[in-house]
């Protein structure tokens, strides 16, 4: 990170405490799973596979979303070129909101799989060359 300019670094940060935030409200939602942390799910999966295998399908269902972020960001990005910041920022603005709107209206559903979604389009904000220069979630 430290060779980008202030501003962009800045930006890393902002976006890493909201995921941050994200994170712990997801965690409250789905009572111990995790909308950006992914080795958390990986991990919460494996030993609810052992312990209580149809709880498996929450982490497993919270990755999917993520990972569908992941590509839908790399993919946009790579259409948008010059403009890509501003376009995946707006759309992981779009989805929280529509995550908000969700868990105001008591749908946790929506809410988890928006939040888990705009948490893998953001960690393609900061790529270079089609690689992740800053993870930022």
């Amino acid at each position: 990170m430290h060779r980008y300019d202030p501003a962009r670094q800045r930006l890393a940060l902002g976006l890493a405490g909201l995921a941050g935030l994200v994170d712990a409200t997801g965690f409250v939602v789905a009572g111990r799973y995790f909308t950006s942390f992914m080795s958390g799910n990986t991990t919460r999966m494996g030993v609810d596979l052992l312990a209580r295998p149809a709880l498996a399908l929450a982490p497993l269902g919270l990755i999917g979303c993520f990972l569908a972020g992941v590509i839908s960001g790399a993919l946009i990005g790579r259409r948008t070129a010059e403009r890509r910041k501003p376009v995946l920022l707006g759309l992981v603005a779009v989805l929280l909101a529509g995550a908000a709107v969700s868990l105001a209206a008591g749908w946790p559903l929506p809410f988890l799989a928006a939040s888990a979604l705009a948490m893998g389009v953001a960690n393609n904000v900061f790529a270079r060359d089609g690689e992740v220069t800053v993870g930022v979630t």
